[in-house]
């Protein structure tokens, strides 16, 4: 019983390098396709073989912090019921986004003028669109 309460711990990139037999600097450039190294074929797909075995993935907020961005795209809802068109359009932006590496969140502008900009850092998004005028743009 105390085995399923144990919290697993999460899996980083320096289990990858022990794993692969590899230096944590080599499996970064690996596992973020890091421009201008010449990375062998063979190595990389060694990282990519141990990353995948343990169970590694990327950690979103270290991303943000190293990119300055999520992988986060906002869709501002107005405050009134959505019917089936609105849904379906939703569901759309969500896949297409979704090919873009995106993960679409909506929000549901109340009126609260400090709602946006508290998502705004909270999120940090890439992208922000809506259907209130004025909604994509954080309060200064």
């Amino acid at each position: 019983m105390a085995d399923e309460k144990r919290t697993k711990r999460r899996v980083t990139s320096m289990d990858v390098a022990r794993e692969a037999g590899l230096s944590r600097a080599t499996v970064s450039f690996v596992l973020n396709d890091a421009p201008g190294q010449s990375i062998p074929e063979a190595t990389r797909q060694r990282v990519l073989q141990a990353a995948e075995r343990l169970g590694y993935t990327p950690y979103a907020p270290a991303r943000t912090l190293r990119s300055g961005r999520s992988e986060v795209a906002v869709f501002v809802l107005p405050d009134w019921p959505q019917g089936p068109t609105m849904t379906e359009f939703v569901d759309r932006a969500a896949q297409v986004l979704s090919r873009a590496g995106l993960t679409l969140v909506t929000h549901v502008h109340t009126g609260d003028e400090q709602g946006p900009a508290r998502l705004w850092t909270a999120l940090t998004p890439t992208a922000v669109f809506g259907m209130r005028p004025g909604a994509c743009r954080p309060s200064t």
